[in-house]
């Protein structure tokens, strides 16, 4: 049983949502926190909640569909908390609209924020997750599985995820990562 005590976690999309749960619940076990969002007003109230845990956390303003400030988040993470042991790969959007009349610009929004968010957080923290023998922990979908109408970008985004997952599983096993 991995414990999360004196384990530095990494959230990405912690302002809210899932994010912001998974931070809570990882504050209760005992983690220091690096925390990002791309708003800053919930992720300050994400940081001030689980500061209240008693819960060390810094945080950033990332786009995780830009892969240097990613890149410069988690530089900063490991920087400012003595390393990583956990990225949680969580950020994330969704749509509705047909494959028929989604524009394009939004089709690609999709994929940068839940596909390259995931690909960008994954790398960018590897090596550091590997130093400690750590754990990447990458949100997925039913909908990787199980196609819904009127959510084709979100659906073939979390299935590209699902793909990205299986590869990097079989690729670190040997590591203990």
């Amino acid at each position: 049983m991995y414990t999360l005590s004196q384990k530095v976690v990494a959230i990405t999309g912690a302002g809210n949502g899932i994010g912001r749960a998974l931070a809570l619940e990882c504050a209760k076990r005992g983690a220091q926190l690096a925390l990002s969002d791309i708003k800053e007003a919930p992720l300050q109230e994400t940081a001030r909640l689980v500061a209240a845990l008693g819960a060390k956390v810094t945080i950033r303003v990332v786009d995780v569909a830009k892969r240097e400030q990613v890149e410069a988040w988690a530089a900063a993470a490991a920087k400012e908390l003595g390393g990583v042991d956990v990225i949680i790969n969580n950020a994330g959007v969704a749509l509705l609209d047909t494959l028929e009349d989604v524009p394009y610009e939004e089709f690609r929004w999709v994929f940068d924020i839940l596909y390259w968010g995931v690909v960008h957080g994954t790398r960018a923290f590897l090596p550091l997750v590997r130093q400690r023998k750590g754990v990447v922990v990458n949100v997925g979908s039913i909908h990787s599985f199980i196609a819904a109408p009127n959510n084709g970008p979100y659906c073939a985004a979390k299935s590209a995820v699902r793909g990205f997952c299986d590869a990097l599983r079989e690729e670190v096993r040997a590591d203990g990562v």
